[in-house]
This record gives C-alpha cells, structure tokens and sequence, in this order.
C-alpha cells in the first residue's frame, strides 16, 4: 500500500487531540504514520516507541508517555489503536475488493452489449450488468491469505518485498554467519548463528514481520552523533529453515552457508567434525586476505617463537639486551613472514656485525630498527655472499 495516509486513512482526529500540547500533538502523529505506514500494532517497548517519535529529551518522552497511555491499548506485546485498526481493516477490505474485481475482469465498457455468454467478471445470475462484491468473510479470509504469504512491502520502498532472495541479499551484505563454540566442566557445545545488524530498525522489523521469523534487539551508541545499532538473531530452527531457502541465492556467504548445512547434518552425532567446522568457519570470518603460502596443516603460524631466536643471536653477537617485546619481535616476524629464513636473519646480523662493530658511527645502528626494516633487510640480504665467494673477490 502507498504511504499517503492521510488520503488513504482520511480520519478526522482534531477533536481527540485538541487537549494535546505541541509536543505530545507531533508524537500522536508520528505514532499514527509508522502504524499506518507499516500497518501493524506498534512495539511496546519504550525506547522503540522514543526512536520512532525521535524523542531523545526528558519532555519528549513524557510527551510520548502521555500519548501512548490515552490512546493506546496493550495487547500482548504491542500497542494497538482502534482507530487506526478500524482504518487500516477498511483500506485493506477496498483493497481485495479491487483486486477481486480485477480478477473477474473489470466493468465492461457502456458499448459492450450484453449477450446471452457469461462476460468477463460477471455471473448468468446477474443479468443486471452489475459486479457481485464479495463478502465481509470473503474479504477477511483474503486478508488472511495474505497475511500468510511470507512477503511484505518495505516502507518507503514501493516494489521491493521481503521474499528469500531478499533476505540471502542482505545476509550477504549486512549479516555474520558463524559456529559459536562454549565450554563448561569439560564439555563444549557449538551453535550456529546468522546475525544480521543494520541501523535502519523499519528494515529488521520487515524481515521479522515478513517472513515470521528472528528476534530483534537493540543498542544505543555511546557516541550521540552515531545512529542506535540493531541486530536480529534466529534459532536453530528458523536458521535450518534460512538454509534451506537462502542456500542456492546467497553469494559472499556461501561458503559459510555450506558449513551450516554440513553442521545441521552432523551435530551432535559427530562432534569431532563440526569442531573442525568451526575452525573452518572462523577461518572464513577472519579479517585480512588469508596467506595460503604461509598455512601449516590449515593454521597460520605466528612465527613469534623463530623471532625470539632471531633476536637472541643479535643480543649474543652484540652483547645487548633487545627485550622480547612487540616492538623488537614484530619487525622480525614481518621479514619472516615475507618469506625470509631464520638463517637469512642470521647471516645479515653476523655480516652487518662483521662490518659496523669497530666503526663507532655504525655501530649504534646494530639493532632490530635497522636490520629488520623492510627495505634495508632486502638491501643487507641481497649483499650477503657465501664466505668463500666473499674471499675470492676480495683476492
């Protein structure tokens, strides 16, 4: 339905709040056009009810409070208006009505004789020319059908709707899909998890009204210039149910949804493998472009161990004391992690050691800063020679 409410639903509501302030009038309003424009009851929480009438001062919200409390009913876990209830069951009666008569054909033309042949649209029993309108139950039990349809129109968004596709779209853009691994006492458990955040609220709630699926929570910002984060989790079940819809759209993710699918199939019986799975996983999720040069037996060594060597030998040969720290040993690491041994560490720290020891102005420059800078360690090693080599050219 389009968002024009006030042509769509042209109630007359002055008289209800002519009572109301200034303020508590604009949180009315903005109350009634997410209820319209989303046709369903509003959330009780508070600070979705805040968020919705941008209410972030004291005054705002008890404006919001009084509102909410005078027209609003609870019902369940949401607020509903009777009003807006009553508006929106008729615009969605007109609506079906339409559809209907478009079904049957429409009104014939004026010309269009009438013949002894059923026209389009029109029943034999009816030879009056005029449209059978369908039935108040007819009309409630095509609402209900479409309620049970799994897609919805996003507000704003005339012609987009909330289908499978949609969601595998924007699990691959916006969501985290993982193997969560607990221990306790011994044990673990894994559990599978697609969590889709997005600041835009209206957007979760259409994927959770939508397809009856996930639960939505919400955090606010420490930073008042950032807009509240919000995230929908699903269960085991509505994941298994993601899986089985999304498995054959989504892009990005689709290695991590073939995980999923592996890890359904096999917990708990094969606890084993989907700890493997969720090594797998969250190999996947790591951040940065994985160095596949550099994977022992599927893991990416730290290297920390062959720096300390590498800086003990320099300590050894200059008499110093570099500590072990990540200043010293990241330099280090970086060089082996391009490529270079621990012995191409050690022959330009003896070579350099052989050059600067007796030469006061170099001899400062015998430390990790130096030897292991990216380009100074390439210009060292690629001076270094076999000794042999060395002594012939000298000759």
């Amino acid at each position: 339905m389009d968002l024009n409410y006030y042509n769509r639903y042209p109630g007359d509501y002055s008289r209800d709040t002519a009572h109301l302030s200034l303020i508590e009038h604009g949180a009315y309003a903005l109350l009634l056009d997410t209820y319209y424009a989303t046709e369903k009851p509003l959330p009780m929480e508070k600070k979705q009810l805040y968020r919705i009438c941008r209410a972030s001062t004291a005054t705002e919200r008890k404006a919001v409070d009084v509102v909410v409390a005078q027209f609003f009913i609870s019902d369940g876990d949401v607020l509903r208006n009777a009003r807006a209830d009553q508006e929106i069951g008729s615009a969605l009666a007109r609506q079906a009505a339409a559809r209907e008569n478009g079904n049957r054909g429409g009104r014939p033309r004026k010309t269009q004789p009438i013949t002894e042949q059923e026209p389009s649209g029109f029943h034999i029993d009816n030879p009056g020319g005029t449209q059978e309108e369908p039935s108040g139950k007819a009309v409630q039990d095509q609402d209900q059908e479409r309620l049970k349809e799994k897609r919805t129109t996003l507000s704003g968004d005339a012609g987009r709707c909330i289908s499978w596709e949609f969601l595998a779209g924007i699990i691959d853009g916006e969501a985290q899909v993982r193997l969560n691994r607990y221990e306790q006492n011994g044990s673990f458990t894994i559990i599978p998890r697609i969590t889709i955040y997005n600041t835009n609220f209206q957007l979760l709630e259409s994927i959770r009204s939508g397809l009856g699926i996930g639960s939505i929570s919400s955090r606010e910002r420490l930073n008042l210039n950032a807009k509240d984060l919000h995230e929908i989790n699903f269960t085991r079940d509505e994941i298994s149910k993601i899986v089985e819809h999304c498995s054959e759209h989504v892009v990005a993710k689709k290695e991590q949804f073939a995980m999923l699918a592996d890890f359904l199939l096999h917990w708990p019986e094969d606890k084993t493998y989907c700890e493997a799975l969720h090594k797998r996983t969250k190999h996947l999720n790591a951040r940065g472009k994985p160095d596949a040069d550099h994977l022992i037996n599927g893991k990416t060594p730290s290297f920390r161990s062959e720096a300390i060597e590498v800086l003990q030998f320099l300590n050894e040969k200059t008499g110093r004391k570099f500590r072990e720290g990540d200043t010293n040993l990241k330099l280090i690491v970086a060089r082996l992690k391009s490529g270079a041994s621990v012995q191409d560490c050690k022959t330009v720290i003896a070579r350099k050691h052989r050059q600067w020891a007796k030469d006061d102005k170099m001899w400062p420059y015998l430390r990790p800063a130096t030897l292991f800078n990216a380009t100074k360690f390439e210009n060292y090693l690629g001076e270094c020679v076999p000794p042999e080599e060395e002594k012939r050219r000298v000759e």
